[in-house]
């Protein structure tokens, strides 16, 4: 019963942002912020660890649920536990860093998008 209430909890929620994003002119990354922003909100107001105990593993694979992470890793920090609030920062910066690192390598071995056009056209008119 338990994995039927978790792919329920997640399935609603997932088809939520879904709707959210096929239906509206936000983004991919919009809808993130929002899903994570609204984890952090649930997780201030006391509902996310209700719909934790509900969903189980279902809801801890949604970024929802890394909002009320973050959150409960500030309220941590504040109460004078630092340990979890630099363990997240250093996450976050990590991934950070990595991602630009990523991103620069792409266009070091693709080229600019610019550049990508250029040479379609130009080899098109080869053709």
């Amino acid at each position: 019963m338990e994995y039927i209430q978790a792919f329920i909890l997640a399935g609603i929620l997932c088809a939520v942002f879904q709707v959210l994003l096929a239906y509206t002119k936000l983004g991919v990354p919009k809808i993130l912020i929002l899903s994570f922003t609204i984890g952090a909100i649930l997780a201030a107001v006391g509902i996310l660890p209700i719909l934790e105990k509900l969903g189980g593993g279902g809801l801890s694979v949604l970024i929802l649920d890394a909002g009320g992470a973050i959150f409960n890793a500030t309220l941590a920090s504040t109460s004078g536990n630092f340990a979890i609030f630099i363990a997240f920062l250093c996450i976050i910066f990590s991934v950070t860093v990595i991602g630009i690192l990523t991103g620069l390598s792409y266009l070091k071995i693709h080229g600019t998008e610019r550049e990508v056009g250029l040479n379609e056209v130009n080899q098109s008119k080869k053709a």
